[in-house]
C-alpha cells in the first residue's frame, strides 16, 4: 500500500489493461522504490544515521526526477526530506536549495495538504536560524504558524513549538516585547493542554526565562527556572532515569 501522503496526488493507474505507468506517467515501479527509499530514508533519519538517510533520500531522488516536468510534487517530498538530513549535518549551503525548491513547488499546487507546507516552511526557517538569520526566518515562521491554526485550531498542543521559537527569532531580531507575549501563549497552551511533567512545559519555561533575564526580570525568570528545574527531576525519576529524547533548539518538529 501506498504511504497515505500520496493520496493527494490522485495516482490513480491508467484506464488500458496492463498499464504499469500512473496517471501522471510515472512507472509503478518507480513509485514503489521511490516510497520504500524514502521510508527507509526517515527510519534512518529517527535512529541518528543521517549518513544512510542521505544516501536513501538521494536514491529516491534519483527515481522520480526523469519524471519532474510531468510532476515535481514526489521530487519536492524528496528534496524538503534530504534538506532535513543536511541541516541535522550542518550542510546549511545543500539545505537551503533544495528546501526552497520544495516550497515553491508545492506552494503551486492548491490540493498539497496545509501540514506539508508547514512542514517545508519550518524546515527552512531552521535552515535560517541555524546561520543566524533571523529576519529571513521569521516570515517563514509566522506563515507556518498561521497555517497550524488554520489545520489544527489556536490552542492546539503542536503550536507550542512553533510559538516558542518564533519568540526566539523575535526576540533575537529585538522585539522583546512580542516575545514574551508569544512565549506566554506557549506556556498557557502547554498548561492547559499537556501533563504538569511534561519536557516541553520545562524547555519553553527555560527559553522564557532566559529572556526575562533580558529584561532584567530576575524573579521571574528563576520562578520559571525553578518550575524547569523541578518538571526535569520528576520526569527523570518517573522513567527511572531513563532520559527522554529532548527537542533542542535548531531541531524539527
Amino acid at each position: 500500500m501506498l504511504h497515505p501522503c500520496l493520496l493527494h496526488l490522485t495516482l490513480v493507474v491508467a484506464a488500458l489493461p496492463g498499464s504499469l505507468k500512473t496517471a501522471d506517467g510515472i512507472p509503478i515501479d518507480s513509485m514503489t522504490n521511490w516510497q520504500l527509499d524514502n521510508d527507509a530514508g526517515w527510519r534512518a533519519y529517527y535512529r541518528g544515521d543521517l549518513t544512510r538517510a542521505e544516501e536513501r533520500f538521494k536514491s529516491a531522488i534519483e527515481l522520480v526526477s526523469p519524471y519532474q516536468k510531468a510532476d515535481p510534487r514526489l521530487l519536492a517530498r524528496s528534496y524538503c526530506d534530504l534538506a532535513q538530513v543536511f541541516l541535522g549535518q550542518s550542510r546549511y549551503d545543500q539545505a537551503e536549495p533544495l528546501a526552497k525548491w520544495a516550497l515553491k513547488v508545492r506552494e503551486k499546487y492548491p490540493r498539497i495538504p496545509i501540514e506539508t507546507i508547514y512542514q517545508n516552511l519550518y524546515v527552512l526557517a531552521q535552515i535560517h536560524c541555524a546561520q543566524r538569520r533571523f529576519p529571513e526566518a521569521e516570515p517563514l515562521l509566522r506563515r507556518a504558524l498561521v497555517l497550524q491554526e488554520k489545520s489544527l485550531g489556536r490552542e492546539h498542543a503542536a503550536l507550542a513549538t512553533t510559538l516558542d521559537d518564533l519568540a526566539w527569532v523575535v526576540a533575537e531580531t529585538g522585539k522583546l516585547a512580542e516575545a514574551e507575549l508569544l512565549y506566554k501563549r506557549a506556556l498557557a497552551i502547554c498548561t492547559k493542554k499537556l501533563q504538569p511533567d511534561d519536557l516541553d512545559i520545562a524547555i519553553i519555561s527555560e527559553h522564557y526565562a532566559l529572556l526575562l533575564r533580558r529584561l532584567n526580570r530576575l524573579t521571574e525568570a528563576e520562578w520559571l527556572e525553578a518550575r524547569a528545574k523541578t518538571i526535569r527531576s520528576d520526569a527523570a525519576a518517573a522513567a527511572n532515569r531513563v532520559v527522554p529524547v529532548e527537542r533542542t533548539r535548531g531541531s524539527t518538529p
